[in-house]
């Protein structure tokens, strides 16, 4: 059994571009045909014409780029290498908005979830940007 977790990015920079930023700032390579982050999430990047299947629907309209990471782990309680590539998943969602300062979103088909970030802009008086959560309108709890 797998766990897929999609990371849907809104950037509208070139394909290479985006996988240079993975890979410098994050230490995650998608060229490669197989490649597995922390060493059990098989990773990758599509941008929206080579794969138009995953951009059906209103909610994944304003996205350009999905990267997806799959696992292949799993236990008999249910989940505690899914909930990890979830969390995982989702801490690098939450860090590529800040990086790219745009919007993404994590999502799960499996289990029907979707959250939301978005990059709030600094303000004159602290210079501080951060990461909130486009629903409650709040930093996350527990992640900063």
């Amino acid at each position: 059994m797998s766990v897929t977790v999609d990371v849907f990015i809104r950037f509208k920079g070139s394909k290479p571009a985006l996988r240079r930023i993975l890979a410098d700032d994050f230490l995650i390579a998608t060229e490669q045909k197989k490649y597995f982050f922390l060493n059990y999430i098989e990773v990758g990047l599509s941008h929206r014409r080579d794969d138009p299947g995953y951009f059906e629907g209103r909610e994944f309209r304003p996205y350009d780029f999905i990267l997806w990471g799959t696992t292949y782990v799993w236990s008999a309680g249910l989940g505690t290498a899914g909930d990890a590539a979830s969390v995982i998943m989702g801490t690098l969602a939450q860090m590529l908005a800040v990086r790219l300062k745009t919007r993404t979103m994590v999502c799960i088909r499996d289990f029907g979830m979707e959250r939301r970030y978005r990059c709030v802009r600094p303000m004159k008086r602290n210079r501080m940007a951060e990461i909130v959560d486009e629903n409650t309108g709040q930093p996350p709890k527990g992640l900063f």
